[in-house]
């Protein structure tokens, strides 16, 4: 549930004020693909965090229709978004939507500390790496075996370039 509150918190701090905002980023950027969020969970989530304190709801009227809630972020709602980041950084599965969520979201932490933790992400994928690659070359020719462990590896090799091409954020 933690990533959730983290891409609703991420993408209330880049903008998106209305629920319906978030809606249709999430969709428009195919974002179910790994993260586990949908509309009612939108909602829920949105709710849970104003209940929270990590955001501030107001009515604003529509132009049609009912009014609708606009969201702001707290400074409360800025440490917990903080703090899911870091933590979702620190992951150490492989491919994981709590780590890809850090990641997108990774731009909103103060320069000094997302890059740190990017740098951290990089040294533990590259240390999993290279512990494959080590299980890799002292195989006994299993073809399945090697499959996967090769298939993990290409994964890891993609995270890293992913993580290195946000780096660049902090530079």
């Amino acid at each position: 549930m933690h990533h959730q509150k983290m891409i609703v918190l991420g993408l209330v701090a880049i903008g998106k004020k209305y629920g319906f905002e978030i809606e249709e980023f999430i969709a428009r950027t195919d974002m179910t693909r790994w993260a586990e969020i949908g509309t009612s969970t939108i909602y829920k989530v949105l709710k849970d965090l104003e209940l929270d304190g990590a955001l501030c709801g107001r009515k604003v009227a529509g132009d049609k229709g009912p009014a609708r809630t606009e969201y702001a972020l707290t400074a409360h709602g800025r440490r917990q978004l903080n703090t899911f980041i870091l933590d979702a950084l620190k992951s150490d599965r492989t491919a994981r939507l709590d780590r890809l969520s850090g990641l997108f979201f990774a731009p909103l932490l103060p320069k000094s500390e997302g890059a740190a933790a990017l740098e951290r992400t990089v040294i533990q994928l590259n240390n999993a790496c290279d512990a494959l690659q080590d299980q890799l070359s002292s195989n006994k020719g299993d073809i399945i075996a090697d499959a996967i462990i090769q298939f993990y590896i290409d994964l890891l090799d993609a995270e890293i370039r992913a993580i290195e091409k946000v780096y660049k954020i902090f530079k």
